[in-house]
């Protein structure tokens, strides 16, 4: 297809994508997600990320994570409720670590974006509160694979995407580094 911005036409074939959006009667307290389908290692490779914690009776709950990832022609789905116990979680503002596994594979993630690259967004909750995104669609990602042997894990490869991957953080209070939210 064809994309015209400020006068200018750029043509797009065979490029990858993704679609996403928030659903549900309430959103999370905070989350980091991520998506990339652009590995410079292996091109059919992607992962879809997200990290959230519920406020739940004033009581901000800990981390649960699910991710979904492709790779080699295999599927992994880390969303289990035993995978959220192997799951480890960091973040704030423009950093994002985590370390996932189940009996499968194991992942070490790491992804971030500067404050420049962000675009700030402002979502009204469905009981009127506000969450404040920070969206990046280039931000950078990288992703070490490891898979069992034996009763240890191996290293399997690395996976790196700069600039080519989509990471938002969401928090229930602006960030004073972003002078205007949409």
């Amino acid at each position: 297809g064809k994309m015209c911005v400020n006068g200018k036409t750029y043509t797009l074939k065979d490029a990858p994508g993704m679609q996403g959006h928030i659903w549900g009667t309430r959103h999370a307290y905070r989350w980091v997600w991520a998506h990339c389908n652009g590995f410079k290692e292996d091109s059919e490779a992607v992962i879809e990320a997200l990290s959230a914690q519920l406020k739940i009776g004033g009581m901000v709950w800990p981390t649960i994570s699910s991710i979904y990832f492709r790779y080699q022609g295999d599927e992994y789905l880390l969303n289990r409720p035993v995978d959220f116990f192997k799951t480890r979680s960091q973040f704030s503002l423009g950093h994002w670590n985590f370390e996932a596994q189940n009996e499968h594979i194991r992942l070490k993630g790491s992804a971030e974006s500067s404050l420049e690259e962000m675009a700030g967004l402002r979502y009204t909750d469905p009981y009127g509160d506000y969450r404040y995104c920070h969206n990046s669609k280039v931000g950078n990602i990288e992703l070490e694979i490891w898979k069992p042997e034996g009763k240890s894990w191996k290293p399997i490869e690395t996976l790196t995407a700069p600039k080519c991957c989509a990471i938002e953080w969401v928090t229930s209070q602006p960030a004073p580094q972003i002078v205007k939210y949409v």
